[in-house]
């Protein structure tokens, strides 16, 4: 598998299933991948297709530390952000959401980043992506439902 140098995100979303991140995203050759990050409070393993805490590049899962994942990072910290789809009317009352409850400091920070816009939302989804698989967290997770 080839993972392409150059990205642009054009759509992504934060899970309330306990974290997971996904990212829509083009490369070069105007062809459309996705990049999953599971979530990771949950360590059950329910579907081997979707291991809790781990990286997937078009639902193939990246190995921890070798060098698709170091590509796809460097990709997505490069991509450019494309929101003109993200900023039409139906998104925004779609991304409109009704006071509630909101459970956790990542739920809320996410909250905070829609409501500065969609660019903020992609660019923190992004962030968030990369900042948990380069963490100690991620390396241990991953030795651990081995």
């Amino acid at each position: 598998m080839r993972i392409p140098k150059k990205l642009v995100i054009e759509d992504g979303a934060y899970a309330m299933d306990g974290g997971s991140i996904s990212l829509q995203v083009w490369d070069s050759d105007g062809n459309e991948h996705n990049i999953v990050l599971w979530q990771h409070m949950f360590t059950e393993q329910s579907n081997p297709n979707k291991i809790p805490g781990r990286l997937y590049f078009d639902k193939i899962l990246i190995p921890v530390r070798e060098k698709m994942e170091s590509q796809i990072l460097a990709a997505i910290r490069e991509a450019r952000l494309d929101t003109v789809n993200l900023e039409s009317e139906e998104v925004k009352d779609r991304l409109e959401l009704n006071p509630g409850v909101i459970v956790g400091d990542d739920i809320k920070e996410y909250m905070s980043k829609i409501d500065e816009g969609p660019r903020a939302a992609l660019a923190h989804l992004a962030r968030q992506l990369i900042e948990y698989v380069e963490s100690a967290d991620y390396i241990e997770l991953a030795r651990m439902l081995n």
